[in-house]
């Protein structure tokens, strides 16, 4: 039976906002894990070493964890490593999620993001700051919906999607596994798997 205490599994800028919004909700990091110890830790957290030794050890085995990496395929590879067993959610104290959100595990949902009713949220997705995710979206597993992204209802978003800082989804659009969308695009008709799509804005500074 594990514990409520935490690992943290990676501490670099994504690791860091992870671990704000575990502390801020009241919970309890016992470490993080890294390849190596970082230079710069802001919340003076301990280090335990590299999460791949801990896998089979009791100290793994008998407290929670959650990955805090941004790359969507690392979270995906290191979530099938460590299994879904003592992996958990990470909420911040000021996101507004409806009553009738699904969330699977491993889930980070950022400050003031909003999920509003009916959102169905896969295993290790990541709402960035302030997203917003209207009625009646799927959000795939492992994908990433960057800060300020607004999808409209209805909206389906594929595994290890990226969609990227700012980006609008029109209401009822599926976007497929493995799409890339750029900062700042508007998406207005479905994007099939593998997709990069991005709103090529020039300008000239006077």
């Amino acid at each position: 039976m594990r514990n409520s205490k935490i690992i943290l599994v990676g501490y670099s800028g994504h690791g860091l906002v992870v671990a704000e919004a575990l502390l801020l909700s009241g919970k309890i990091i016992v470490g993080y894990t890294e390849l190596n110890e970082k230079k710069s830790n802001p919340l003076d957290l301990t280090y335990i070493g590299n999460e791949i030794e801990f896998i089979a050890t009791p100290f793994f085995d008998k407290h929670s964890y959650i990955i805090g990496i941004g790359d969507n395929t690392k979270r995906e590879v290191l979530t099938n490593e460590l299994g879904t067993e003592g992996l958990i959610n990470a909420i911040h104290p000021s996101a507004l999620i409806s009553q009738f959100t699904q969330l699977g595990l491993g889930v980070f949902i950022s400050a003031r993001v909003v999920l509003n009713a009916n959102v169905s949220i896969g295993d290790g997705v990541i709402c960035n700051t302030g997203a917003i995710i209207e009625h009646d979206c799927n959000l795939g597993k492992f994908c990433h919906i960057g800060p300020g992204c607004i999808l409209g209802g209805g909206v389906n978003i594929g595994e290890r999607t990226l969609i990227g800082l700012g980006a609008r989804i029109l209401p009822n659009v599926n976007i497929g596994n493995d799409v890339v969308i750029g900062a700042g695009s508007t998406v207005t008709k479905d994007l099939p798997d593998g997709t990069t799509a991005y709103t090529d804005i020039k300008f000239k500074i006077k």
